[in-house]
């Protein structure tokens, strides 16, 4: 809870059954990363590029996919 991960990469991960509250990651970069079962709330996504990322049968409240690609 409150991480601050701006700007960071995420590399071939799952993330499952997680809860991400207050993440930061504005600017970040995830590369083949699946959420699965995971609850998003709140989460700053802004500016963040996902690429062959899968959210799967997650809960997301207040994400922010603000210029995200």
């Amino acid at each position: 809870m409150g991480v601050d991960a701006a700007e960071s990469t995420w590399p071939d991960g799952t993330i499952t059954a997680g809860i991400w509250a207050g993440v930061e990651t504005h600017g970040a970069e995830f590369r083949r990363i699946v959420f699965h079962q995971c609850e998003l709330d709140p989460v700053n996504l802004r500016a963040t590029t996902l690429r062959n990322a899968t959210v799967a049968d997650c809960l997301l409240r207040d994400v922010d996919f603000g210029q995200a690609h």
